[in-house]
C-alpha cells in the first residue's frame, strides 16, 4: 500500500463510508491505480435495497481521478478538491457489483489536466475482468 484510506479522505470531498477507495497502490504523473473492497460492505452508502448497481463504478473512478488530481497538485498550490463534471463514452460490463467477490482495481489515466480541470479515462476491473470503462471530466473547486 502506497497511500491508505485516511490520507485518501484528506484528498477528496468525501469521507467516512462515502470514501469508496481503500488504498492507492501506484501513481505517477499520468495515472493512479487504487484498490478497494467497499463494494462488498453492507454499509456502502450507494447500495439500494442491498444491491450496488454497476453505474456506481463511475463514482469509484471519479474518486480515483480526484485523488490523482490532489497528488499532482501536492506541493504546487496547496490543492483544491475536484468534482465530477461530465461522463462520456460509458461502457458498462456488469449490472451489479455487490456480488463481485474480488478486489476492485480502479485505474484513472489522465488524458488532460490544467488548473481548472482534468479529463480521465477510467477502467475498473476485478480479477482482470472489466467492469466499466468511461471517460470523465473533473472540475477543480475553488
Amino acid at each position: 500500500m502506497l497511500i491508505g484510506k485516511v490520507e485518501i479522505e484528506q484528498m477528496i470531498p468525501h469521507g467516512g463510508q462515502m470514501c469508496l477507495l481503500d488504498e492507492v497502490i501506484m501513481w505517477d504523473q499520468h495515472k493512479v491505480i487504487c484498490a478497494t473492497m467497499s463494494h462488498r460492505r453492507p454499509s456502502n452508502p450507494l447500495m439500494i435495497n442491498g444491491q450496488l448497481g454497476g453505474m456506481m463504478l463511475v463514482e469509484y473512478g471519479a474518486q480515483a481521478a480526484a485523488v490523482h488530481v490532489a497528488l499532482l497538485q501536492k506541493g504546487s498550490r496547496g490543492g483544491q478538491p475536484a468534482y465530477l463534471g461530465a461522463i462520456k463514452q460509458l461502457a458498462l460490463f456488469t449490472d451489479y457489483i455487490d456480488k463481485v467477490e474480488g478486489l476492485l482495481i480502479v485505474e484513472a489515466d489522465c488524458l488532460w489536466h490544467n488548473m481548472d480541470g482534468a479529463i480521465y479515462s477510467i477502467q475498473v476491473k476485478s480479477a482482470d475482468q472489466p467492469l466499466i470503462a468511461v471517460r470523465i471530466s473533473l472540475l477543480e473547486g475553488r
